[in-house]
């Protein structure tokens, strides 16, 4: 086994999530996943239902085989042949792992999947195509987007790794850097003043309205004061989830508020302090 990279998507796929859901006990997420620590660095392992068994959720009842035809199935892996030996092979592996040190400068355990990744209309590759490049880390493959679609439509075995290392991980690492400052930014910013706004806002379901928020900026470079964003976010929450504190100031006057407060609990004065 090998330490690979998993992407918070990767929880929230809709697709994993309905095959998950279609087929309980079956454990098709966690294969999927544990799969990676099993590929060598171009995404290709070793088709052994028992050994890989007892590499991944050893300890639990199901049927190994019938979960990777499972995935197959799905075109989320694509077995193979060569010399009488059978592989298997995750299409979006290089795009989404990092292969460093040793093992990125030694050529590679297992032989290279044949197939070719086959560009669908506009360039695209759908995932109803064998070998696709779909915009997420493993499973149908949505776990990255924009412009970590670029090179999609390639075939993976005619790539080499120097293009694997060197195109995929840059637009990631950039676009994960702006996720990660402004998700923590926003998630911070609601957490020091959550009790200002429960009592402001007492029909409104804090921890709904931060997921929202989050989800629709964490892409997006939202500046130095993310407060303003998330006083602005509960003052549009529709009549239907919220009410708004009746007789609010304006929203100059309420974020001057809020920071005084914020000083005040600081110090240890409370409100009156």
């Amino acid at each position: 086994m090998r330490i690979r990279t998993i992407k918070p998507e990767f929880f929230i796929d809709e697709d994993l999530q309905d095959l998950e859901a279609d087929n309980p006990g079956k454990y098709v997420m966690l294969v999927f996943a544990g799969l990676w620590g099993n590929c060598d660095k171009q995404g290709v392992f070793e088709w052994r239902p028992r050994i890989l068994n007892l590499h991944i959720l050893p300890f639990l009842k199901f049927d190994m085989a019938e979960t990777l035809g499972i995935l197959t199935e799905a075109e989320i892996i694509i077995p193979f042949e060569v010399d009488g030996k059978k592989y298997g092979f995750i299409p979006t592996f290089t795009t989404h792992q990092r292969i460093t040190g040793k093992e990125g400068t030694e050529p590679a355990k297992l032989p290279s999947y044949p197939g070719k990744i086959q560009p669908g209309p506009n360039g695209d590759t759908p995932g109803t195509q064998q070998g696709n490049d779909r915009d997420t880390v493993g499973m149908t493959g949505r776990e990255g987007k924009g412009r970590e679609k670029e090179g999609k439509g390639r075939p993976a075995s005619k790539q080499s790794q120097s293009e694997q290392t060197a195109q995929a991980p840059k637009p990631e690492a950039s676009e994960q850097a702006v996720v990660s400052l402004t998700e923590k930014s926003l998630r911070r910013s609601v957490e020091e003043k959550r009790d200002w706004l429960v009592k402001s806002f007492p029909g409104a379901d804090i921890d709904l309205e931060l997921e929202e928020l989050v989800a629709k900026y964490r892409k997006e470079t939202i500046g130095s004061d993310p407060w303003l964003l998330v006083l602005r976010w509960f003052r549009n929450i529709p009549d239907e989830r919220a009410s708004p504190k009746a007789g609010g100031g304006t929203l100059a006057e309420e974020t001057r508020e809020a920071n005084k407060q914020a000083c005040r609990d600081f110090a240890g004065g409370g409100a009156d302090g």
